[in-house]
């Protein structure tokens, strides 16, 4: 006899409720990550990811339905209109983001509906064996989904696309609730099962390593060595001395914010490349926080291979195209096809971690982006060599124990003062890691990434975040490593009757001198390296000062819930703002630290700024072609 208690009823139909309340939340907050893909979509003009969109709903409309139909009697009216409230819900957020396709929305949640009122009498006939037909055959499709997205966790998912992963992965995490509603004891016992093993299991796994033999270990340079061998090799470096002009070495750095940072990165970096072809000759370190981190990866990608030896070249208007392609590479799909799919399947599964986790996907999304280039595979000890024009790349983690700064970097101790430095420094291994694990290491942000565990020595192990959660600009990085370029300066010219040894040679006879000015004469002896410092900071524009009030603030939100996560994300961003008034105060010296009577060659500090606000940009792992080119 089919079960009719109130209690039964209101379970069985809590399902397709929590699935409305899901997509009626992400319509109430409008995350940009979720109205920027379906504005893309729009754009794309085609109607397969909307087909990959609507059929799950519908589907799990359905089922929802046959599985009510096996324990109760279903109401027509009642429970065609809830188990189409999902669709609704994605119909809404259509509505908002793209209201051009309500003209393939509606049509298809008129249909779901009418289907739903026609087939009840045939949803009342099912037979209380129904039920566990739509268990077996959910966890069949759970299992063939995880098994599909492991044998290709990026170009699967990536055909899919952003909304169809969402809706079917929520579709079918539906259903398994489904699953726990009819069977309530034999599920809440399975779960207690697999919660506990999630705290009793052991810790789940490292980064894959690289084994010292498989790469060239000669290409470990210190700081100090690096960048005299660094100068020593720039194919440009006579130009300068016979202009009696110092060295131009500039440093950059890139702030976290997903792919926007990624893109506004590698946007400023090619186009000062398009119009000073000279540019990479002199950008001797890149420093990236989370998604900037990514952008500079791609940047080196771009240069690798080029001819390190040229003379200078003048600066010109650009004439070439900035290739956007890598921009626009769909980096969310496989993540949240990992995080819906299989990261569901680790949880049913007690016992140790068996599959990689969405940072790791991450990691190998982030090589389709420039699918011709070793790079992003390579240990990031060889992604960098004294002799090419590929900047030093530095990526910045948070240590989630300590809560202090990590520093992966091509180039041993770099900015690391008072921080950790991996795989050189105060860290030394024997392994290495690749560039974009490196990258999406300091881009680990939970809950859609997991933090990251990395084997530092043989029984010494870290845990790392986002690098936004200690310093989102980079800057105080920078700040440490311009500091060890100086002290390197001054030791250089107060040997006295010491020696300092350098890639083989006494440093003391070829002093390292920092120039104060860039317009101002120098005069170059014999083996002398002389310099000037330029800072290119990478970041949003704001403009408003920290710690200045510009207006009364009658109401400023405030909430129970959620205001220990907005409280972090804006320290986040203070923090940063803070760091680079810091690194402007450092390169402008004391005579005008705030740029009062405006910026010149002479302060060495170029800031490159875009409102992120304003253009609307998403935090997330996917860019239209429109937003790139904003």
């Amino acid at each position: 006899m089919k079960a009719r208690t109130k209690t039964t009823e209101v379970l069985l139909r809590l399902p397709i409720m929590g699935i409305a309340g899901i997509y009626g939340v992400l319509y109430w907050l409008a995350p940009s990550q979720i109205t920027d893909v379906i504005a893309t979509t729009r754009l794309e003009g085609s109607v397969t990811p909307w087909i990959a969109f609507l059929a799950p709903p519908i589907v799990a409309a359905l089922v929802h339905l046959v599985v009510l139909g096996s324990r109760t009697r279903v109401q027509r009216l009642p429970d065609a209109v809830l188990a189409n409230l999902p669709l609704l819900a994605l119909t809404a957020m259509t509505a908002r983001s793209a209201p051009e396709a309500l003209w393939f929305m509606i049509p298809v949640l008129v249909l779901s509906f009418a289907a739903c009122l026609l087939l009840t009498p045939i949803f009342n006939a099912a037979a209380r064996r129904t039920d566990i037909v739509v268990s077996v055959g959910t966890l069949a499709v759970l299992a063939v989904a995880v098994a599909s997205i492991l044998f290709s966790p990026v170009t699967l998912p990536t055909l899919i696309g952003p909304l169809g992963v969402v809706t079917a992965g929520i579709g079918l995490m539906g259903l398994l609730v489904a699953i726990i509603s009819m069977y309530p004891r034999l599920a809440g016992m399975f779960l207690v099962v697999c919660v506990a093993a999630v705290f009793l299991e052991g810790p789940p796994r490292a980064l894959p390593l690289f084994d010292a033999s498989t790469y060239e270990t000669g290409t470990d340079y210190p700081v100090t060595d690096g960048l005299i061998a660094w100068l020593d090799a720039r194919g440009d470096l006579q130009d300068y001395r016979d202009a009696d002009r110092p060295y131009p070495v500039i440093v950059a750095s890139s702030e976290g914010g997903g792919i926007y940072a990624a893109a506004h990165s590698y946007l400023a970096l090619s186009a000062m490349q398009g119009v000073c072809p000279s540019f990479a000759q002199h950008l001797f370190a890149a420093v990236g926080v989370s998604g900037g981190g990514v952008g500079h990866l791609l940047y080196s990608a771009s240069v690798d291979g080029r001819d390190s030896k040229s003379r200078l070249e003048p600066c010109h208007p650009r004439t070439d195209d900035i290739d956007l392609s890598p921009l626009t590479t769909d980096l969310l799909s496989p993540v949240v096809a990992n995080l819906l799919f299989v990261q569901v399947a680790e949880f049913l599964i007690p016992g140790p971690q068996l599959f990689p986790d969405g940072g790791d996907v991450l990691a190998g999304a982030i090589g389709t982006m420039v699918p011709t280039s070793v790079v992003p595979a390579e240990p990031l000890r060889a992604s960098w060599k004294p002799d090419t024009i590929q900047p030093a790349l530095i990526f910045i983690a948070t240590d989630a124990v300590s809560g202090n700064r990590f520093v992966i970097s091509a180039l041993g101790a770099s900015g690391a003062t008072n921080a950790e430095s991996f795989p050189s420094g105060n860290i030394v291994s024997v392994h290495d890691i690749s560039t974009s694990t490196a990258a999406v290491a300091s881009a680990r942000f939970p809950w859609l990434t997991a933090t990251a565990r990395l084997k530092v020595s043989e029984n010494s192990y870290r845990v790392l975040a986002d690098g936004g959660y200690f310093e989102n600009s980079g800057a105080d990085t920078v700040i440490d490593l311009v500091g060890q370029i100086k002290s390197l300066a001054y030791q250089t010219q107060n040997c006295g009757d010491a020696e300092y040894s350098l890639n083989g040679s006494d440093a003391c006879k070829c002093p390292l001198i920092i120039e104060t000015r860039f317009d101002a004469p120098v005069e170059w002896q014999g083996c002398s390296r002389h310099i000037f410092l330029a800072y290119m900071p990478i970041s949003g524009h704001n403009d408003r000062l920290p710690g200045y009030v510009y207006e009364d603030e009658p109401a400023p939100p405030q909430s129970y819930v959620f205001d220990p996560l907005s409280t972090m994300l804006q320290t986040r961003e203070a923090r940063g703002l803070l760091a680079l008034d810091r690194a402007r105060s450092y390169f402008g010296g004391l005579d005008d630290p705030s740029f009062v009577q405006g910026t010149g060659v002479d302060f060495g500090f170029f800031p490159h700024q875009v409102p992120i606000q304003a253009l609307k940009l998403p935090l997330g792992w996917k860019l239209s072609e429109n937003a790139a080119t904003a």
